[in-house]
């Protein structure tokens, strides 16, 4: 029987090597039969085996069931095991079959062996009880499959030199079984029928209904105590069912579960119960399912499992083992309720969602105080009931959330990122829900608010992208439209605003009236004349630099006076900027004395430091005194009274007092020539030089108007344009032309350019820039100007602001002053009086006409009817009727002579 066919061979590398050795295996140790002598155990302790790797050889032991005459036989060796399992020290040197015994009584279902291995864990030992038809086949013939037995023989194992004995018992085995289902198969989340609590109020519930029954063969107790664990909605990663509270609380035989998530109101519960000997027996445990579950798709499932506790001593009263529990049965029962919906017979929804966009804004204008864009969002379901369905939007760089407004229902959709932090491109995801279900044929229009922000504002464009889904799925041709992106231009608004206005805005001069030519006090010259500019921020953030360049039209096409200017330009904070004038020599040319006349505006000005002085002082009366005042060497003094200024501050009086200065020639000097060595004198920021040096910068400005001769053309005609376009706009105007501080050379184009460097301008401040001067009357006399209109040239710019987006181009705008052309001797001498006279005649002679045209038209010769004469009838018609002039139909009873008349 063993030496049949050798020892197994396998290849070791590239030759055969035996994996067994069966020499000196001890066969027939062991033998055993049963009391009919019709199957037999034989078994060799000593059977040795190697492993896989060929590393060591164990004395395993092995056995050999036979029947049937030995005709069938079976090998059964479980201490054949590979190390890499169970390790050398378990079963390598068990020695399997060292004792062995046979039952005295068989079944066909069991014919059962038990095996001794005392080499087994280090010479403790171990028995092996095993069916025999259930082992595998070699080499690993270990266990085979899981079984219990209802007829569980007892075993008596001898402890081999010790003298003593051990009687194994078996437990008797119970069988349970059962079943659990709910008393509805759907529940309706909408039908609250019952009280839950004061907190959460209604809900729908129902009842789990489970049953149980037991059975055992042997002597198996008639009845058991189990304990029911009852987990409710186990699929679902977060429960949407509940056990009552105060129903636990009124059952003293339920406990909640370490494993419930929540301790109010558990999902898992443990319950004891106790169950007669096959008989079966229900138990009714009520949930409810809250109406706040997200997924109402997935039906709510549950289990119940039973245990079987043991007591320690594992044995019932008297020496009666407890029973142990069979596991080829199920342990637990499971089942599920599905949630009502409007799904059809199927009981599956395919919704049908779409997805609209649009912005309030067509361009997204960064720097007003108005920052917020709103997207206007619809959502569709054409289809069936759409669950759990959520709205993404992505709020785009530059902006944050600032909340959502529902248009057509009561209450706003609840909105969050869907992640802790931005993506790398800094944009946000939020999800927002929009209903479970959203129903079928449903339209939902929302309003997504967004504000961009203040720190770091968008400066590309805005890419918009927002789409829908649900928890369940749409057919694949209807995903198309779950998504809309569209992008929206992003332009920068000019942070400062710039505005303009003359004082007076129409001047009316005489033609006739031409004034002496050598005057003393600018009075002579003409009327008053003044340009005020307003630079304005708007905000956000404070304006740190800012530039405002006027050009100023100091004189004539001809290059006469024009636009006298009698003082420098008064700014209204010194604390804001300064201003320069480049072409210096075009201040008070003449050298006139400036009287008090020029009054400012009603906005507040403050002159310049240095030179301006403020005294708190109420005016006083005979303060000024008449000074003689020389050509050459003068004081002028303005005074003027001012209202304090938006941004606050006292009113007061502001005295201007202008220093005695000498009759010296200046010649202005370019900046790109200019050199801090040659520096000889310097007045308010623009740089002259005395006549040593004159010549010299004549000679190089000369060369440089020259060469620029076509380029002043083209500047002159760019000013103009600017003023024109100012003039069609009505105001201010972003302008992107090269007409700049750089660009314009107001010595070569008869102008007057004032530069003015402001800074530290805050949100909603502002600086006022003013212009004195004298309209040069003389000049129009002279021209034979008809009147028309004259124009100055502001244009401003921001240079540096707090935050750092990209500045709007530049603003310009043109101030005017209309002159009004008027013959004052022309209009005096009024009418000559034979004009009167020649116009009567005139008049008569055409209603002579008039008359004779109509006579000999016929018009006088009128057609009169032709008379007849009445004829009396003598006979008296009775029934005749008679007509005066006062009732035309009366009948013959009514007839009166005296006051009708005879009859006809």
């Amino acid at each position: 029987m063993f030496k049949k066919g050798g020892n197994e061979h396998r290849l070791n590398g590239s030759t055969l090597a035996p994996i067994e050795d069966k020499a000196y295996q001890f066969f027939g140790a062991t033998v055993k039969s049963n009391n009919k002598h019709d199957r037999l155990l034989m078994c060799a302790p000593k059977y040795k085996y190697f492993f896989s790797k060929f590393e060591v050889i164990e004395p395993v032991g092995s056995c050999f069931f036979a029947e049937n005459g030995f005709a069938d036989t079976q090998e059964f060796s479980p201490c054949r095991q590979e190390p890499a399992r169970h390790g050398r020290h378990r079963f390598g040197y068990g020695q399997c079959g060292f004792s062995a015994a046979l039952p005295d009584r068989y079944t066909k279902a069991d014919e059962r062996a038990f095996i001794g291995a005392p080499g087994v864990w280090y010479w403790q030992g171990a028995i092996f009880s095993q069916n025999i038809r259930n082992v595998t086949d070699r080499p690993n013939t270990a266990y085979g499959g899981k079984e219990y037995d209802h007829d569980m023989m007892d075993v008596a194992v001898g402890a081999w030199k010790s003298g003593m004995a051990a009687v194994l018992t078996t437990k008797p085995v119970v069988t349970v079984t059962g079943q659990t289902d709910a008393d509805s198969v759907t529940i309706n989340i909408e039908d609250k029928n019952c009280d839950v609590d004061a907190k959460i109020g209604k809900q729908s519930c129902r009842n789990i209904n489970t049953c149980l029954r037991y059975e055992g063969k042997g002597d198996t107790p008639n009845d058991l105590e189990f304990v029911l664990r009852y987990n409710l909605d186990d699929h679902s990663p977060e429960p949407r069912a509940y056990f009552l509270q105060k129903d636990i609380k009124n059952d003293r035989d339920i406990t909640i579960a370490k494993e419930s998530k929540t301790r109010d109101h558990p999902n898992v519960i443990e319950k004891r119960v106790r169950l007669e000997k096959n008989r079966q027996k229900c138990f009714k445990q009520r949930f409810f399912a809250s109406n706040t579950m997200r997924d109402k798709l997935s039906p709510i499932h549950w289990s119940v499992n039973y245990t079987y506790e043991e007591s320690r001593t594992g044995k019932l009263s008297g020496n009666q083992l407890e029973p142990a529990i069979d596991t080829t049965v199920p342990l637990s029962f499971e089942n599920k309720i599905n949630i009502a919906n409007n799904c059809g017979k199927d009981d599956i929804c395919v919704p049908d969602l779409k997805v609209h966009a649009t912005s309030d804004r067509d361009k997204f204008l960064i720097g007003t105080k108005d920052n917020t864009m709103m997207i206007n969002v619809t959502v569709e379901n054409g289809g069936e009931d759409s669950y759990e369905t959520k709205l993404y939007f992505d709020v785009p760089e530059g902006f944050e959330y600032s909340g959502v407004v529902s248009t057509d229902e009561k209450t706003a959709p609840s909105c969050s990122p869907t992640t802790e932090e931005p993506d790398e491109d800094g944009k946000w995801t939020f999800a927002c829900e929009l209903g479970n279900p959203l129903p079928q044929q449903k339209t939902l229009s929302t309003v997504i608010r967004i504000s961009a922000n203040e720190a770091k504002p968008p400066t590309k464009p805005i890419t918009i992208h927002a789409f829908v889904n649900s928890s369940n799925e749409e057919e694949d041709h209807t995903e198309r439209d779950n998504s809309v992106t569209f992008t929206i231009p992003v332009d920068v608004r000019n942070q400062l605003s710039l505005n303009g206005r003359s004082n007076p805005e129409q001047i009316d001069f005489s033609t006739r009236n031409r004034t002496p030519s050598d005057v003393f006090d600018d009075n002579e010259i003409g009327p008053v004349v003044s340009h005020l500019y307003q630079v304005s921020n708007r905000g956000p953030s404070e304006v740190e630099a800012a530039t405002l360049d006027i050009f100023w039209p100091s004189f004539s096409a001809d290059g006469n006076h024009l636009l006298y200017i009698i003082t420098e330009p008064v700014l209204s904070d010194p604390s804001k900027g300064r201003c320069r004038v480049k072409q210096v020599q075009n201040i008070n040319p003449l050298n006139l004395r400036v009287t008090n006349e020029h009054v400012p505006t009603d906005a507040p000005h403050r002159m310049q430091s240095g030179d301006y002085t403020r005294t708190e002082e109420e005016d006083e009366e005979g303060e000024e005194e008449d000074e003689t005042v020389e050509h050459v060497e003068r004081e002028h003094v303005t005074q003027m009274n001012v209202a304090p200024p938006r941004s606050g501050g006292a009113g007061g009086t502001w005295e201007y007092k202008e220093k005695p200065r000498q009759a010296v020639e200046y010649e202005y000097i370019p900046d790109e020539e200019y050199d801090e060595e040659d520096e000889d004198y310097e007045r308010q920021g623009s740089r002259v030089r005395r006549e040593a040096k004159r010549k010299a910068a004549k000679h190089g400005t000369s060369r440089a108007r020259a060469e620029g001769k076509t380029s002043d053309k083209a500047r002159f005609s760019d000013l103009r344009q600017a003023v024109k376009e100012s003039k069609e706009a009505g105001g201010v105007i972003d302008y992107n032309g090269v007409v700049s501080r750089a660009s314009v050379d107001c010595n070569a184009l008869r102008c007057t350019h004032i530069e003015c460097d402001l800074y530290n301008i805050g949100e909603d401040d502002f600086v006022l820039v003013e212009i004195f001067s004298r309209l040069y009357l003389n000049t129009l006399v002279d021209e034979r100007n008809p009147g028309g209109e004259v124009s100055s040239l502001a244009v401003a710019k921001v240079t540096s602001s707090k935050i750092s987006w990209p500045h709007k181009p530049a603003l310009a705008t043109a101030v005017t002053t209309s002159l009004n052309a008027v013959d004052d001797e022309a209009s005096a001498a009024g009418v000559p009086w034979w004009l009167y006279l020649l116009a009567i005649l005139i008049g008569l002679v055409l209603l002579s006409l008039l008359i004779l045209l109509l006579w000999r038209c016929g018009f006088f010769k009128r057609n009169r009817p032709h008379a007849e004469k009445a004829e009396r009838k003598e006979n008296k018609d009775v029934d005749g009727h008679y007509a005066d002039t006062k009732t035309r139909y009366a009948g013959p009873d009514s007839y009166n002579p005296q006051s009708h008349g005879q009859m006809l």
